[in-house]
């Protein structure tokens, strides 16, 4: 799936095939069938390891991260999700 293999969330997916033209309604429609969640979920522990890899984790850092995710298209469930995910590791 083209999900999986991206570094980009889906919202932003999303809007990069509705400028190129492909139908609204079938977007919903795709994403309606595909729970992409978990994948979302993986892309964006995947980010947040490229940017922030081993360093030491602060309170200030936990906003940083988020706010990071949520630039890039995650929506907040997905980047508390994430963030939490990637300070247990």
């Amino acid at each position: 799936m083209l999900i999986t293999k991206s570094k980009k969330s889906r919202r932003v997916i999303e809007i990069k095939l509705k400028e190129k033209g492909v139908d609204s309604q079938l977007l919903r429609e795709f994403f309606a069938e595909n729970d992409d969640s978990e994948v979302e979920l993986e892309t964006a522990c995947r980010l947040l390891q490229k940017k922030y890899g081993r360093k030491e984790i602060t309170n200030e850092d936990h906003v940083k991260m988020i706010r990071f995710l949520s630039y890039k298209g995650f929506n907040y469930d997905t980047c508390k999700s994430a963030v939490s995910r990637f300070c247990e590791e």
